[in-house]
């Protein structure tokens, strides 16, 4: 953003009416002269700094849009991790369940209370980005259970999913796959839809 210095107007006036008061006439041009470059090149200046601006916004809406499809891309990804990671929580079939390891590592780490303390905090969260399908609220829950689950979560909770994770020698996105399916069960109950469904709704499936 650019910052411009007044120009002393009061100034050049005394300075213009005293020249006039003394009939110089020519000194008198020149200064309004001066004024008037003055005043055309504060206005370009200004329009200039009005028009960046309205194109830092437009960038900024593409960015979000940006940030929008990056996280649609990570859920995407998050399912092939699910599929082809050799160790899995997650079984491989559609949809989407916790593998007998994956529950194993749910109760270890009481995810089950921890889901129960947080779940309509993050089922609001979902249903803010409008999900449509069984299969969107599925990649919704995905992304939330990812990005919003650690901020709420108390350090004894947090410590105990990072020991979990470096003991099996995974990331800790696999993890957060156990709360996404959490989440996405919690949803598809409250709406009355059935797991089943989320198949049904999966676009890379032919009918």
């Amino acid at each position: 953003m650019m910052f411009f210095t007044p120009f002393p107007m009061q100034s050049l006036f005394l300075k213009l009416v005293d020249h006039c008061n003394n009939n110089n006439i020519a000194l008198t041009l020149l200064f309004f002269a001066v004024a008037a470059y003055v005043l055309i090149w504060a206005g370009r200046a200004i329009e200039k700094s009005i028009r960046t601006t309205s194109r830092l916004d437009k960038v900024e809406g593409k960015i979000d849009g940006l940030e929008g499809k990056f996280d649609k891309l990570e859920s995407k990804f998050d399912l092939l991790m699910a599929n082809f990671l050799p160790r899995k929580f997650v079984k491989s079939h559609s949809p989407l369940a916790l593998a007998s390891e994956g529950i194993k590592i749910a109760s270890d780490i009481g995810a089950a209370g921890i889901f129960a303390k947080h779940a309509e905090r993050l089922s609001s969260i979902v249903e803010r980005s409008n999900p449509q399908t069984p299969y969107d609220i599925q990649l919704s829950a995905m992304t939330v259970a990812r990005n919003d689950l650690e901020p709420l979560l108390e350090i004894q909770e947090l410590n105990a999913i990072k020991d979990a994770a470096f003991k099996e020698g995974v990331l800790m996105d696999n993890i957060w796959m156990i709360f996404a399916i959490m989440l996405r069960d919690h949803i598809l109950k409250k709406r009355g839809i059935a797991i089943s469904e989320v198949d049904k709704h999966d676009p890379h499936k032919s009918a």
